[in-house]
């Protein structure tokens, strides 16, 4: 299946970084965030054939989300009613809500034990 994966949205947002976007929003002032990332899910028709496939992609997706590492994307969830499978909650669009969530997702950020007196 062609589902977006964790991978595919951390390198959206290293291409706006490789290009300085991140950066030139920052000098600007021009808000960047929260910032909409591309996501490919799943169809109807897919969701019917290849239950099974379609948790583990959510699994997946929720396990590199803000919402369980503390920094990053965060999922925009939609109620779905399946006529064959019921009730379900799937992604419907992924954000990444701040500079901070950004630089963290593509490891751009220094542990926080770090301080700029200690770098060197």
């Amino acid at each position: 299946m062609s589902w977006t994966t964790p991978a595919e949205l951390r390198a959206q947002v290293t291409r706006l970084w490789e290009r300085g976007e991140i950066l030139r929003a920052r000098l600007s002032g021009e808000p960047l965030f929260p910032l909409r990332l591309r996501l490919r899910r799943p169809s109807a028709r897919e969701i019917a054939d290849h239950f099974g496939e379609v948790g583990d992609w959510i699994r997946r997706l929720q396990a590199g989300s803000r919402e369980q590492r503390g920094a990053g994307y965060a999922i925009e969830w939609r109620r779905i009613n399946h006529r064959v499978h019921g009730a379900n909650r799937l992604p419907d669009s992924i954000s990444v809500p701040s500079e901070h969530d950004a630089l963290t997702l593509i490891g751009r950020t220094a542990p926080p034990w770090r301080s700029i007196a200690t770098c060197g």
